[in-house]
């Protein structure tokens, strides 16, 4: 109102701006990060889905809703690249770079994929559609809690980001 000049005097001019603390996010050490890989049952087709999701998603940084979302036809084997068009925040397209070590993992995984499923989705659920996220992140706590972690995917973001 003051601004519009509907009122002479500002009534909260004297009031100082509130700061907000902010919380130290959760992190995980990196000697715990390495039980969680070894967890997945790698025999069966969700138990190496999820294998594959969770090191990509240390590896790159990217968020999970953006993992499942991948087709196929988004990742570049030559340039280590993926490109996100799919549930991307601010609906921005980018691109995310993996190791050389995560290419031969994807490309393996890619192989046993098609094996297993006709779908041009990159990480498919056992029926071959899109994976819902709260399944990915219900698998994810389950297979972390069997070897004595508290784990959910963000937090696999925040360590991506802490450890480079």
């Amino acid at each position: 109102m003051f601004d519009e000049r509907e009122v002479r005097k500002n009534p909260v001019e004297r009031i100082a701006y509130l700061k907000a603390e902010r919380k130290m996010k959760d992190t995980i050490k990196q000697e715990d990060f390495k039980l969680l890989p070894k967890a997945f049952d790698t025999t069966k087709f969700h138990g190496y889905r999820d294998y594959i999701i969770t090191k990509l998603l240390l590896d790159t940084g990217m968020r999970v809703g953006e993992c499942l979302a991948l087709l196929v036809e988004n990742v570049d084997m030559k340039q280590k690249t993926i490109l996100l068009t799919h549930s991307v925040k601010g609906n921005k397209e980018r691109y995310v770079y993996f190791s050389f070590k995560m290419g031969d993992e994807l490309r393996r995984w890619i192989q046993y994929k098609d094996r297993n499923k006709e779908t041009d989705l990159l990480f498919p659920s056992s029926r071959g559609n899109m994976m819902k996220i709260h399944l990915f992140e219900k698998n994810l706590r389950e297979t972390a809690r069997r070897v004595g972690l508290k784990v959910h995917p963000h937090q696999l973001r925040n360590n991506f980001a802490k450890h480079y």
